[in-house]
């Protein structure tokens, strides 16, 4: 249970796979910053430990799945949702590869963690 608890990762088998696919097929048309979003998710581990490359823009990128896969919408248009996600990282952390404790953070009064 607690090696279930503590699981960060992302099933190759799951919906979110599928999701993460079908942005890999997206033709980026010429747009570098789609070419350079769609080389980050390529390296990037399947896992949210914060410890390796890509973990921010796939978990924006499975926030904006979840929008549409839990209440049973049609899938969002993949290229459209790489663009607003690696547009979201470059306007506000200046880089399309944040470390993910930077985008995720937990804020209580004081309290400020990754």
């Amino acid at each position: 249970l607690r090696r279930i608890k503590y699981d960060t990762g992302i099933s190759r088998m799951s919906w979110a796979a599928r999701w993460y696919g079908d942005i890999a097929r997206v033709d980026p048309h010429g747009d570098a910053q789609l070419v350079q979003a769609q080389a980050l998710l390529k390296r990037w581990n399947w896992d949210f430990d914060g410890q390796h490359s890509g973990q921010a823009l796939a978990a924006i990128l499975l926030r904006t799945g979840q929008k549409w896969h839990y209440p049973r919408r049609p899938e969002l248009d993949p290229r459209d949702s790489l663009a607003k996600a690696a547009g979201y990282l470059q306007r506000h952390f200046g880089t399309l590869d944040p470390p993910l404790g930077t985008v995720l953070r937990l804020r209580h009064g004081a309290v400020d963690l990754p």
